[in-house]
């Protein structure tokens, strides 16, 4: 019996399933090696029948499901189109040829005592043949694809889910911060407008960008894990994930900055105020989104 399984027929589209191949049965070798040798003598065309399918099989881009939550969506419209595109409906002409070949050739090699094992082999491919003819046709393949997302859904939908309450205590926790952080990042503004040297200024504009910085990278990890959350079904009440998308994009360059320096270097005061007004209003829109999500 056909190793499908092994063979990644029952995995289709599945995170992390095998990479899917043709099944020994319909591959030239194991032909060549079954055929009886009286068989060899005479021709069928299931050689042929069967390189042309190998060409065509391995010509297919069999998509497989990111465990990525954003990633996965794009795998799954591909998914769709690939279902009923160019590649499967290549395949599916070439197992039908292939079937019906071994089909019709194993009726007359069945009848002579010298070929009956031939005909059985011929029997054996048109099966398998068939087998695979129907997993991918349309109907099939969606339901494959129906079962991958579903065990997608177990294993990372679950994952993010399980997570969604800490990732919601931890922006709370960010918010009671806030206050005090800004205090801070303020106090270290008035100290570098106050200062006079310039070296004094220069360290004490550097304090105003890293704690700037700290500050948007407190912000931005708990904004990007409740929208993992949220993609992944987590049942928020309260969730404006517009908000959340926007506010995560603006702050990012400021979290991701090699350092504080990069942030406010060539500032002079002017400048580096409008940045903490602007972190300020940030952290009132943080606020604003995060305090009354729930579960």
């Amino acid at each position: 019996m056909a190793d499908y399984a092994g063979n990644g027929w029952t995995s289709i589209f599945r995170m992390g399933g095998s990479a899917v191949k043709l099944p020994q049965e319909l591959t030239k070798p194991w032909w060549d090696k079954k055929k009886q040798l009286v068989a060899k003598t005479h021709a069928t065309g299931v050689g042929e029948a069967l390189d042309s399918l190998k060409k065509t099989f391995d010509k297919v881009d069999w998509i497989w499901l990111s465990a990525r939550p954003d990633v996965m969506k794009d795998d799954v419209e591909r998914a769709k189109k690939f279902i009923t595109g160019s590649q499967i409906s290549a395949l599916r002409n070439d197992l039908k040829t292939v079937r019906e070949r071994a089909k019709s050739e194993a009726v007359g090699m069945k009848k002579n005592p010298l070929t009956k094992k031939t005909g059985e082999t011929l029997t054996e491919m048109s099966d398998v043949a068939d087998f695979l003819f129907v997993a991918v046709n349309p109907n099939s393949l969606s339901g494959h694809l129906a079962d991958a997302i579903k065990d997608w859904d177990a294993k990372i939908k679950a994952k993010f889910l399980a997570n969604a309450k800490p990732n919601l205590e931890a922006s709370k926790k960010v918010v009671a911060k806030i206050p005090s952080a800004m205090n801070d990042i303020k106090s270290a503004l008035k100290e570098f407008v106050a200062a006079q040297a310039d070296e004094e200024r220069k360290g004490k504009l550097t304090a105003v960008g890293e704690k700037v910085r700290n500050l948007c990278r407190d912000m931005t990890q708990p904004l990007g894990n409740l929208e993992k959350n949220h993609q992944s079904g987590a049942p928020f009440v309260g969730y404006d994930a517009h908000g959340i998308v926007r506010l995560k994009d603006e702050l990012t360059p400021l979290a991701n900055s090699k350092s504080g320096g990069d942030i406010v270097e060539g500032m002079d005061a002017k400048k580096a105020t409008e940045l903490v007004v602007k972190l300020d209003a940030w952290t009132k829109r943080f606020v604003a989104l995060v305090k009354d999500v729930a579960i």
